[in-house]
């Protein structure tokens, strides 16, 4: 069994709250806070802004609808746009400029424009980023992962 220290925060999942308050409990421990990832990232960044990121790539894209040739009758479905979203929030997570994104074909430069147009917007991923960058010390923050 593990053990954390006093007033440490503990990150679990949400199925596993109420299993861990119980082992912190019978440990006698005090002052351990129990969360889960997402509650713990929004204590860190109480003032997140609201997702508007579907509505700011449609403009995006508008913006851009007349350079386009092949993506031009998809560049406006909300399939395309929550594709393209998905694809940003990829590309901020693992750290790929759109200067990375391959040119071949017209259609990949046809992508890389859309999502160039779009590169700076703020999604999630860039978000939790920033946010995680505040933390200055990790040491009475526990990531408690039990498997089945």
């Amino acid at each position: 069994m593990k053990t954390y220290r006093e007033n440490s925060i503990l990150i679990v999942k949400e199925s596993n709250i109420l299993e861990t308050q119980k082992r912190i409990l019978k440990e006698n421990l005090k002052g351990i806070k129990i969360t889960t990832l997402n509650r713990y990232l929004k204590s860190l960044n109480p003032n997140q802004p609201k997702w508007t990121l579907n509505y700011e790539i449609y403009n995006e894209f508008k913006k851009q609808i007349e350079k386009l040739h092949y993506l031009k009758g998809n560049a406006l479905s909300i399939e395309f746009i929550n594709e393209c979203r998905n694809f940003l929030e990829d590309l901020h997570t693992y750290n790929i400029q759109p200067n990375e994104l391959p040119t071949s074909t017209q259609v990949q430069k046809e992508l890389k424009l859309l999502i160039e147009s779009i590169y700076s917007l703020n999604t999630k991923a860039k978000n939790i980023k920033q946010t995680l960058n505040k933390v200055s010390n990790i040491n009475n923050i526990y990531i408690d992962i039990q498997y089945p």
